[in-house]
């Protein structure tokens, strides 16, 4: 279960001696400030492996530029049916053509670089993948089986985009779970879902990125936290240290930044451990 905002706040509470989160709207603001500036600190030290992310979608024919997610930070991989496309720098690509997406000459079948949070291909798409024909979606438990009117060639992982049905839970992007038949493949969805009607199409989500996210502001006491819940103890310190230090306690104020910093000792400690395992260590 993810930590939220609130369960932040309480511990703070709860470290100072009170029975919870205020009520008092000033002091939840001030909480909530220290609460935000704790939580850019920690994101930004390190490309965590918390902040992992996959965003899937597909190429355009003659595209060669593409939006990336507004929450991108920095590129892990990037890959177009299936295959990798290697990074080149911006300022190559800039320097070097004219018109990059049109005139670029490699041994490679394609590369890409970043500019101003925008993805740019070299050379541009020549193609696209194709809707397939669905001919029924039929949902048990947590799980649909959507069967197609001819192979698929899709696999396990793959991202798909559903439409046609009349159901907002099915008409989005979808990671497939399993790959029973040739003709059939599994997603996940929540229960009680319904069997969708429509005519239905399935398309491969053929360009797939990894990126390091930064997090979304914090505004709620709803927000889910995406520090793992063993180390968030990294952000109530640090809040309790900042309130104990504006209210003249400098006892307490240190004993809270103590922890926190041994806290990030750790989280650097785990986050070493998980990028020497087959993994490019990006830079600390």
């Amino acid at each position: 279960m993810a930590t939220t905002v609130l369960d932040i706040l309480n511990d703070v509470a709860y470290r100072l001696g009170e029975d919870g989160n205020p009520d008092n709207s000033s002091e939840q603001t001030r909480r909530l400030s220290y609460l935000n500036q704790v939580y850019r600190q920690v994101v930004r030290k390190r490309y965590w492996w918390f902040t992992e992310e996959e965003y899937s979608f597909q190429t355009v024919e003659n595209q060669d530029i593409y939006d990336l997610p507004s929450d991108y930070r920095e590129m892990i991989e990037v890959r177009i049916d299936g295959k990798r496309v290697e990074p080149t720098a911006t300022f190559q690509a800039l320097g070097s053509y004219d018109k990059p997406v049109d005139t670029y000459i490699s041994n490679l079948d394609k590369q890409y670089y970043v500019f101003n949070n925008k993805l740019y291909l070299i050379p541009e798409s020549r193609s696209e993948p194709s809707a397939i024909s669905v001919t029924g979606i039929v949902v048990s438990g947590t799980t649909a089986t959507v069967t197609t009117a001819t192979a698929h060639g899709l696999e396990n992982d793959d991202y798909v985009t559903i439409a046609g049905t009349s159901s907002d839970t099915f008409d989005t992007s979808h990671q497939i779970k399993s790959v029973p038949s040739t003709t059939t493949f599994t997603i996940a969805v929540a229960s009680g879902t319904a069997d969708p009607s429509g005519t239905i199409t399935v398309t491969e989500n053929n360009f797939v990125i990894k990126y390091y996210k930064s997090p979304t502001k914090l505004t709620s006491l709803t927000d889910s936290i995406i520090i793992p819940d063993i180390f968030s103890d990294v952000l109530s310190s640090y809040v309790f240290g900042r309130i104990s230090q504006v209210d003249g306690e400098r006892g307490d104020a240190a004993d809270g930044f103590d922890e926190h910093n041994g806290i990030i000792e750790e989280m650097v400690i785990e986050n070493n451990k998980r990028n020497s395992w087959g993994k490019a260590v990006r830079p600390l």
